[in-house]
């Protein structure tokens, strides 16, 4: 991203990891959303009650959107 125009330089990631999907947004120093994305969990549900997710799978989610970023 060091290509980028002086008006995306100054930009802030945040992640939400929820539950079941990832999202992330950009913002810029006006705090507008310049880009967002979402990705979606596989959940299991091993006995009534219990949720789990793959701590490896939610990293590699991460890694995919944070890469995927286009301005």
């Amino acid at each position: 991203m060091a290509n980028l125009p002086p008006d995306k330089k100054n930009t802030t990631l945040v992640i939400d990891q929820g539950t079941s999907s990832t999202k992330i947004f950009l913002f810029n120093l006006s705090n507008h959303v310049v880009f967002k994305s979402e990705d979606k969990h596989t959940l299991k549900y091993p006995r009534p009650g219990h949720v789990e997710a793959d701590a490896l799978a939610i990293a590699h989610t991460c890694e995919k959107l944070i890469n995927g970023i286009r301005l």
